[in-house]
């Protein structure tokens, strides 16, 4: 059985060692070589059992010994990798096999949130995909990108590669640079947020942030460098609850009779502004205590 995805170079050298090792009696183990036998021979296809007796492979154990030895190419490219893993997914649910990251993280050697990040990798956009190969950013940086709604990956990417005019920068900038501005313009603090993170009714089919994917707590492998664990990491699905709460907080306080009118701390209107809604310049902030006939409760 061939491996799905061929070494880029190939030393011929050790399989020629490794079939003399098998076809001398004398040695009982022989040494399997890195990569895949371009000819179909499976250099792993015998078990050594502790008596010395030797097994030939099942069908689909030199399947997954293929699948293993394929992955632990030293030319591997990062995608290649993780299409590697998710053939391994395939494979076991072909079988009717139960499979995890933990358990291919053991196989080859990683820590579990490594297969998870490279697995990660094939959710993100095309573009992010083709900047990876084209080596224009680093698997680091694509996995920054990945591991964020797709939303706002192009626009990530855009920073990456791009001055704020649009002028293509001479390199892609640092991890570091890139981490802070997510960290400033996509990420945000769920402790602050007007309102109740526990509610799953305030938009139905996003449910409640504790619950939500997309918040760090709740997917400590994908977020490991994120230090709190209640930061919300899609922003338009929060600016999207903060419109709501505020829509919710007009009806009930007027229901209640009560004067209410939407305000805006930006000073002068905007063209995204709703025409119900007053700019800062538009209105005066009055004091506890000091309210008239024409006073308004702000929302």
């Amino acid at each position: 059985m061939r491996s799905s995805h061929p070494p880029k170079r190939l030393d011929r050298k050790p399989y020629e060692n490794c079939r003399a090792a098998r076809e001398n009696p004398a040695s009982k183990h022989p040494t399997p070589p890195k990569g895949s036998d371009p000819q179909g021979v499976l250099c792993l296809d015998l078990t050594v059992l502790p008596s010395g007796v030797c097994r030939r492979y099942t069908d689909e154990e030199a399947r997954n010994a293929r699948m293993i030895e394929n992955l632990l190419r030293e030319d591997l490219e990062p995608l290649e990798e993780a299409e590697g893993y998710q053939q391994m997914f395939v494979a076991a649910a072909a079988e009717n096999r139960t499979l995890t990251p933990a358990d291919i993280a053991a196989k080859i050697g990683k820590p579990e949130s490594y297969v998870r990040l490279r697995l990660r990798l094939l959710s993100s956009i095309a573009e992010v995909q083709d900047a990876l190969r084209k080596q224009r950013i680093t698997v680091s940086h694509a996995v920054e990108l990945a591991r964020l709604d797709k939303s706002v990956q192009k626009d990530l990417l855009k920073f990456c590669l791009f001055e704020r005019w649009g002028e293509k920068r001479a390199e892609c900038v640092s991890l570091s640079e890139l981490r802070r501005h997510i960290a400033s313009h996509v990420m945000l603090g769920l402790a602050e947020a007007p309102f109740d993170t526990k509610n799953p009714l305030l938009i139905p089919e996003a449910g409640a942030c504790v619950d939500c994917s997309k918040r760090t707590g709740n997917a400590t492998m994908l977020f490991s460098n994120v230090k709190q664990g209640d930061v919300c990491t899609h922003r338009p699905c929060f600016e999207a609850k903060v419109t709501r709460h505020l829509d919710v907080t007009v009806e009930q306080l007027m229901a209640s009779n009560k004067p209410v009118v939407r305000i805006s701390d930006s000073y002068s209107r905007g063209s995204n502004m709703p025409a119900d809604v007053l700019p800062n310049s538009q209105y005066n902030v009055v004091k506890k205590g000091k309210s008239c006939e024409h006073s308004k409760i702000g929302v």
